[in-house]
């Protein structure tokens, strides 16, 4: 019966510890996000592939005040949810607008941090009936 006890106990304890390090993980991946990002490079197909300005132009990731998720702003008003998962920033398909006064823009995106600091981003956008981008990016940090 000691023994059965001893058991129980060590097993609840690992559990314990696991469920905190696992926490202590998406804190971390949220965190490595967070901050004001500048596009340094930008390869598009589509509407976007005629963008040639874009290294003026500033990504604001910040925390999700609501929940443990971030938001992703692009600035004029074009804020999008996101989420990390194993490590990666994730824009599950988000439609902004619909049904409004201004133009509807669609984006779904899968963001990873890379080992020099920078993020890679690849995500498809729309906006109205102008057609589909797909698009890659690296990020840096300013």
């Amino acid at each position: 019966m000691k023994n059965l006890l001893i058991i129980c106990v060590l097993t609840q304890a690992l559990f314990f510890v696991s469920c905190q390090k696992e926490e202590q993980v998406d804190i971390v991946e949220v965190q490595s996000f967070v901050g004001i990002w500048r596009i340094a490079q930008l390869d598009c197909s589509g509407v976007l592939g005629d963008w040639e300005d874009y290294q003026d132009y500033n990504i604001v990731i910040s925390e999700n005040t609501t929940n443990d998720d971030l938001r992703v702003d692009f600035g004029d008003g074009v804020i999008f949810d996101a989420h990390t998962n194993n490590g990666n920033l994730v824009i599950e398909r988000q439609t902004l607008n619909e049904g409004g006064d201004f133009d509807v823009v669609t984006l779904s995106a899968v963001a990873e941090l890379r080992e020099d600091e920078t993020i890679y981003m690849e995500f498809t956008h729309s906006v109205d009936d102008e057609g589909l981008s797909q698009c890659s990016m690296y990020l840096r940090e300013i």
